[in-house]
């Protein structure tokens, strides 16, 4: 914690709080609910902490203590948005009415949506981890490769083509293949 902000906030000075006790000056805020297992709310300073304690052996006082507070709360905030943003992500995909399926460079499944497994017929737990061409696809169908490796070059795809059902029935779909580059690397496609 900054030295100066910390006694300003808690109204006080370095010789005023010489000798009291450590949860006396820090009051931990006991009807926090927001915070998780190693956050640290206090009642007279704004924000959330983390504490590490250390013991030292001073002259006349054996069993001292260091506390060393540390703010967090940029970093709480930053990973809370985080996570917030991540399952805004997941809730679009869940819920888009459009079929989409999340395959990586080898072409096996990591995910796909309701919407994906209705027009197609098969539950997820089945075919992630499979090839999605030996899922939807002909064997032999060498167009379908070739969308897929132009996609995994970096390629963005839209194209009409027929794609094959569980129950063996050919039907007509239209695809936007983009591919999912994260750290500039391509690693994966959204189809």
């Amino acid at each position: 914690i900054d030295d100066v902000i910390t006694i300003e906030t808690l109204q006080t000075s370095f010789q005023e709080l010489l000798g009291n006790e450590f949860s006396q000056v820090f009051q931990k805020d006991e009807s926090d609910t927001e915070s998780t297992p190693g956050e640290v709310r206090f009642i007279r300073l704004p924000g959330i902490f983390t504490i590490s304690e250390y013991p030292v052996e001073m002259d006349g006082h054996p069993h001292s203590l260091i506390h060393s507070i540390h703010n967090i709360t940029d970093q709480v905030k930053a990973t809370r948005e985080l996570v917030r943003s991540k399952k805004f992500s997941e809730l679009l995909i869940e819920n888009s009415p459009v079929a989409i399926v999340i395959v990586d460079n080898q072409e096996k499944i990591i995910s796909c949506n309701p919407a994906f497994e209705d027009l197609f017929g098969y539950d997820r737990e089945l075919i992630c981890g499979k090839n999605i061409d030996r899922i939807v696809n002909e064997a032999d169908d060498l167009d379908a490769r070739e969308l897929s490796h132009r996609v995994i070059q970096g390629e963005k795809v839209h194209a009409y083509v027929q794609r094959k059902k569980k129950t063996g029935e050919m039907i007509d779909v239209e695809i936007y293949a983009v591919p999912v580059a994260l750290d500039e690397k391509n690693d994966g496609i959204l189809a």
